[in-house]
């Protein structure tokens, strides 16, 4: 018997149980979209390596504690070679493509490789040419004991007939194309079907492994013929937005919003707009169109998207609470594992990570980001989850413009090719019908709202204030508390609102702050607080200040008698407005006030630069002739002469995310886009393959927000102990509680960009816990009201 896995008791498993199982994991994760048999051939294969002596030596080596070479025997070669040679034609047909995407799924199980790289090499020629010590072995005995070549054959012959209707599907969505952007986009879909195989291969081989390890012989094999509980999960949600129902103006139009929603659950899966004011009560109208539209088509799960962890706590707990029932919504916001990268093993904290298995599915756009493009295992691996699902968008306008291009094709790709719906949800909805690589919006839309409910919207009037020095602001702040009861600041930088709230922080004012340098407990207990505050304000006791930054600027449900907004893009400002008189509590237009502060330093902040500038085209405009506008900025001709206006200032394919890869010798300068589909940059040659997309290099220059953070745990409150328990469990032997115990951190997280990493770790204020799976912060370097300190007081705001 050839092992695959040994467990601590000494329990072998085999390469044939292991193969198998993973293969049945794999079939069923992909069957509900027709590709279940290509899903099986690769988890079938993927481990086909190890069956060799070399690595049987190594496996009982490992476990009995001698000296080894981590990845010494490489295992993941064996089945890329052997589909390749026995398979692949060199004609370029249908036929090698789903051969090539086959032996991407086995040789890319434990980390992506570039098909063609920045040196022009073939990464399937050098798993094909590298490694033959271990080749022809490996091929004998894997069919002699786990399949045989007959029952291959066959089970690619199924696997390439779904390929080939799902090939059909990529080419009938350019149709219409020019040829250059055709080629350019079916390549990049191709490229996401190659990750989509891939990741039903992951979650096998990671499933099956940890079900081994942890010795619990659970039906995870089983096909999933049950759908979650719909109905029930309708009924709730009806009942309790119902109970949330008043004769006021604005209940009477959000209730007839939600009714809309219901009533569209019967169109067929595509991606639609959800078109709804601030306040509108969008999250659970779109979470009732989801559950009701779920029920109906079949859908596997509803997955809830936010921009920030702000809005997705707040959300979250407004979900758990409709639902009636914590088990069915799943919390995903941060990664607090760390994880290591090219290895040819499996780790064990990949059994630690998240794999957005439950029937509701709340997390950041980041982490849906990262799902679709980012190099970690972890993410590859959820992304089958987005299939047959609801995928619900909340602020689709604040998907960063540089990557406009992947992120409209991939919303394509996953409502054509994996029967998902989107829902995008926004106020200030971004023409991506109109960009460079254009999303395939269904003109039908849920919501169509009437003059009148667009008048009972009308609860605040966006003004211009004077340019000002950051000294003067605190001021124009002081000025403005003397005629209101409650005041909400927006700064565009965490450290313009710590400095702001140190400076106003000793008056009279119940004072608050909330900034994504807390962790997401903290803002909680802030949040109750405030709330608290606000009312008291509302009956005359008191006044309410807060200064935040973005997190505080959607979905967040609270309401301000006036708003002050540092100038930014106007889909931000329009945002702000909405915490401002949210509820009507004000019978006359609450104002909302736009600060241009003129030395304000964006650097390193190009899209809120970029959106700043925008805003200031539109507002010039406006200026000139606001009647052209409706003499409101937040009406739909300011906000399309804002989009214009930001899009039309790009530079050419600064939608396709321009990046610089770092080569031998200096950098190259490409894009994103480029990589993952013709690859021009480094397939210049002709290669005897036709998939050529430097998949790894893409994946690692990839950032949501330009730039790499790390998830570390707090020393607050509860934090504390939480930071002891992982200092003292080990991982390997508990499983089931280091899984709860990284549940639980994860509302004490605060990310942390790699600088303040590097920073924190060379004063010896971060330390790893749980086996070095995870950091946590010192205690010391927390406060309490602005949270993680990560600068001294003499670091200015305007250089940071």
């Amino acid at each position: 018997m050839f092992i695959a896995h040994i467990r601590q008791n000494g329990d072998s498993q085999s390469v044939k149980e292991h193969c198998q199982k993973t293969a049945i994991i794999a079939y069923n994760v992909l069957s509900d979209i027709q590709l279940g048999h290509a899903g099986y051939s690769a988890g079938l294969l993927h481990d086909m390596g190890k069956c060799t002596q070399a690595f049987q030596r190594y496996i009982t080596d490992s476990f009995l504690g001698k000296p080894v070479q981590k990845g010494s025997v490489v295992h993941t070669f064996a089945g890329v070679r052997y589909v390749m040679e026995r398979f692949h034609t060199l004609k370029f047909s249908f036929t090698d493509i789903a051969c090539e995407l086959i032996a991407y799924a086995i040789g890319a199980h434990h980390g992506l490789f570039d098909a063609v790289d920045h040196d022009q090499i073939s990464g399937y020629q050098y798993r094909i040419e590298k490694r033959q010590e271990y080749y022809e072995e490996a091929v004998e005995n894997y069919l002699n004991e786990c399949a045989d070549a007959r029952e291959i054959g066959t089970l690619f012959d199924s696997a390439q007939k779904e390929m080939a209707v799902c090939f059909q599907k990529i080419v009938n969505l350019v149709a219409g194309a020019d040829n250059t952007k055709a080629n350019q986009e079916i390549y990049f879909y191709l490229g996401l079907l190659a990750r989509l195989l891939l990741s039903a291969v992951m979650e096998g081989d990671r499933k099956n492994t940890a079900v081994f390890m942890r010795g619990d012989d659970s039906e995870c094999y089983l096909a999933q013929t049950d759908l979650p509980p719909w109905k029930e999960i309708l009924n709730r949600l009806e009942s309790h937005i119902a109970s949330l129902a008043s004769d006021t103006p604005i209940g009477i139009a959000r209730q007839t919003i939600s009714n809309q929603c219901r009533a569209f659950y019967n169109h067929p899966s595509g991606l639609y707009r959800l078109n709804v004011p601030t306040g509108g009560g969008k999250t659970l109208s779109a979470m009732r169109f989801a559950a009701a539209h779920a029920m109906k088509k079949g859908k596997r799960r509803i997955i809830y998207v936010a921009p920030l962890i702000s809005i997705l706590e707040q959300n979250a707990d407004v979900i758990r609470k409709a639902v009636g029932n914590p088990d069915w919504v799943l919390e995903h916001h941060s990664n607090v594992i760390l994880e290591e990268k090219d290895t040819e093993e499996l780790k064990e904290q990949e059994l630690l990570l998240e794999n957005w298995d439950a029937p509701i599915i709340v997390t950041t756009l980041v982490q849906l980001l990262n799902t679709i493009f980012l190099y970690k295992t972890s993410n590859i691996r959820r992304f089958h989850a987005l299939t047959n699902s609801v995928i619900i968008l909340d602020e689709v306008q604040t998907v960063p413009s540089n990557m406009l291009s992947l992120f409209n094709l991939a919303m394509n790709f996953l409502a054509e090719i994996c029967n998902t719906t989107v829902l995008l949800c926004s106020a200030t909805q971004p023409c991506l019908e109109k960009t460079e690589h254009a999303m395939r919006i269904s003109p039908e839309t849920p919501v169509i709202l009437s003059e009148a409910m667009r008048l009972t919207f009308a609860r605040t009037e966006i003004k211009i204030a004077n340019k000002m020095q950051w000294a003067s602001i605190p001021l124009f702040i002081r000025e403005q508390m003397e005629h209101c009861q409650s005041l909400l600041v927006i700064c565009n930088k965490k450290s313009e609102a710590e400095q702001l709230f140190s400076q106003l922080n000793d008056s009279v004012w119940k004072c608050f702050h909330l900034s994504a340098s807390m962790c997401m407990a903290h803002r909680r207990n802030v949040l109750t607080e405030m709330y608290a505050a606000l009312e008291d304000s509302r009956q005359g006791n008191g006044k309410t200040l807060c200064v935040a930054t973005q997190v505080i600027e959607a979905g967040v449900d609270v309401s301000f008698e006036s708003v002050i907004r540092l100038s930014t893009g106007m889909d931000s400002i329009v945002q702000a407005a909405g915490r401002c008189n949210r509820n009507g509590e004000s019978p006359n237009r609450a104002a909302v006030y736009i600060v241009d502060c003129e030395d304000e330093k964006l650097t390193g902040l190009k899209e809120i630069q970029a959106g700043k500038e925008a805003t200031e085209s539109l507002l010039y405009a406006y200026q000139k002739n606001s009647e052209k506008f409706g003499n409101d900025l937040n009406s739909d001709a300011s906000i399309d002469y804002y989009y214009r206006q930001l899009y039309s200032a790009m530079n050419a394919h600064y939608q396709d995310y321009t990046v610089n890869v770092s080569v031998s010798g200096g950098q190259d300068k490409t894009t994103l886009f480029d990589l993952l589909s013709q690859n021009t940059k480094y397939a210049q040659t002709l290669f005897p393959h036709f998939m050529v997309q430097a998949f790894k290099t893409a994946g690692q220059n990839f950032s949501v927000f330009d730039n790499d953070t790390t998830d570390v745990i707090v020393p607050y409150q509860e934090g504390k102990k939480i930071i002891q328990q992982l200092m003292e469990i080990d991982i390997f032997g508990s499983l089931k509680e280091a899984q709860a115990l990284i549940r639980q951190a994860k509302q004490f997280t605060v990310s942390l960009y790699d600088y303040q990493v590097r920073k924190l770790q060379g004063q010896g204020l971060l330390f790893p816990v749980a086996n070095g799976t995870a950091l946590a912060l010192a205690e010391g370097c927390y406060n309490e009201h602005t949270g993680i300190v990560t600068q001294s007081k003499n670091d200015s705001f305007l250089e940071v």
